[in-house]
């Protein structure tokens, strides 16, 4: 099922090539298949923009954590962390005390991999933009970051149970606050 709702375009391009080769090929019944085909695509799409998908999921979950940084609501961001893991609490802490994250910050891309029973998912996530030095009057520059996130299900949610920066030209792991990054 998650496959329809990630990636529907196939089904929508073959349902659309059945109703046009039915209309066009003369067939019998042509306006009847042609209709069907037309409310199948519609009532995918329609199922497409009500299903959330456990990949999905953990994508708005990201989303909402950039929001939370961006606002500086450490509580908010607690809650999104894993209670096995309060050291993410502190990174948190930390990260919030070094930088502001501007409005122009924004991830540009997301992989979810999901284990088999979707109780816990690897996220890789590329971010970047302005980001202000808090420390010593402050500046301003353009940080590109590469991290790895692990994602646990927690009753009804995913909650972040580990994080790593990566090195966003090789992917090697570095240190989440080492100098120069």
């Amino acid at each position: 099922m998650f496959f329809i709702t990630d990636n529907s375009v196939p089904i929508l391009l073959l349902l659309t090539a059945v109703a046009v080769v039915a209309l066009v090929a003369g067939m019998p019944k042509r306006k009847t298949v042609a209709g069907v085909c037309v409310l199948a695509a519609v009532g995918l799409l329609l199922l497409e923009h009500t299903l959330v998908s456990p990949g999905e999921e953990v994508e708005m979950q990201l989303e909402q954590m950039l929001t939370n940084f961006r606002s500086r609501d450490l509580d908010a961001i607690a809650g999104q962390i894993s209670k096995q893991s309060p050291d993410l609490i502190e990174n948190a802490k930390r990260g919030l005390d070094l930088v502001d994250v501007s409005e122009q910050f924004r991830i540009k891309s997301v992989e979810v991999e999901l284990n088999d029973d979707i109780t816990k998912a690897t996220a890789f996530l590329r971010a970047n933009g302005p980001l202000t030095i808090r420390a010593q009057g402050g500046g301003s520059r353009n940080m590109p970051t590469y991290w790895r996130t692990v994602w646990v299900r927690e009753s009804d949610s995913w909650k972040l149970y580990q994080a790593a920066r990566l090195n966003p030209v090789n992917g090697d792991e570095i240190e989440m606050y080492g100098p120069g990054n």
